[in-house]
């Protein structure tokens, strides 16, 4: 299985190596998710983490820039799992804004189209 801990043992034992942005990004994504199989390869979520990775590093990382990467994707994870947990003072906050009326509703500014069609001032004023 290709855990995280399988990905930081290949990551010790190479301390090394030149790992492919590809490789690394299974491995970030193994640190937050906690596997990945090659089934993932093809998620949106895997593709914006082999992207990020190319574009900020180039097409090999070192071994300590995937190790870096891989605790960033534990620390988000862990983030969000924190944020999920329902807590009273939460709950009594969501009361308070439920009774102020909650969550504004959601509109859309009309454009004003000039006489062309397009947006802004008419063309034909100068």
């Amino acid at each position: 299985m290709r855990n995280e801990q399988h990905y930081r043992r290949m990551l010790e034992q190479n301390a090394s190596a030149s790992i492919g942005f590809t490789l690394a990004a299974a491995m970030v994504y193994a640190a937050r998710y906690g596997v990945c199989e090659p089934e993932h390869h093809g998620t949106d979520e895997f593709k914006t983490i082999a992207h990020r990775l190319k574009s900020e590093y180039g097409e090999n990382l070192t071994a300590d820039d995937v190790t870096a990467e891989m605790d960033r994707a534990n620390q988000s994870a862990a983030g969000a799992k924190l944020r999920a947990i329902k807590s009273e003072r939460r709950s009594e906050q969501s009361r308070i804004n439920g009774k102020r009326g909650g969550r504004p509703a959601k509109t859309q500014q009309p454009t004003q189209r000039g006489a062309d069609g397009a947006d802004g001032e008419e063309s034909g004023a100068k």
